[in-house]
């Protein structure tokens, strides 16, 4: 059903930040991925220890969420009602990974509060962006 409706100003630059964020997601995803064995065992021991038992299924967990993440922010740019079935999986997927990854680094977590910071935010944006994209096809 196509409205008469006029995305409010501020969509265009939350879309384009929702991009930028995405990618960033995208670039940390391909260089934890692209890690080679002389670079972990730079690492401090408890982050070599979750690299080296962190599971495939956690990798492609993580890429659904960024690439999806991704594409559907484009889709928010674009004005498109594809961005939130996109953006629902992307929301998913995070919310799967930061369990598992919450279970991997628990005492890390503890120890450091701080090391909590950055997954809260990704889950918040995650929301934020499916929130954005219902309201946006409701609205037509």
């Amino acid at each position: 059903m196509q409205t008469n409706f006029k995305a409010p100003n501020w969509l265009k630059t939350i879309s384009i930040l929702a991009i930028v964020w995405n990618l960033l997601g995208i670039y940390s995803f391909l260089a934890q991925l692209l890690l080679t064995p002389d670079q972990i065992a730079l690492l401090p021991e408890q982050q070599r220890e979750i690299i080296i038992n962190y599971p495939l299924w956690g990798y492609i967990v993580f890429g659904v969420a960024v690439f999806t993440g991704t594409f559907g922010s484009l889709g928010l740019f674009l004005k498109k009602s594809w961005s939130k079935p996109l953006l629902l999986l992307s929301l998913l997927a995070v919310l799967v990974q930061m369990v598992h990854n919450f279970k991997l680094t628990e005492e890390m977590i503890l120890n450091d509060s701080s090391q909590a910071i950055i997954p809260v935010v990704v889950v918040v944006i995650a929301i934020a962006l499916y929130q954005i994209a219902t309201k946006g096809v409701k609205d037509g």
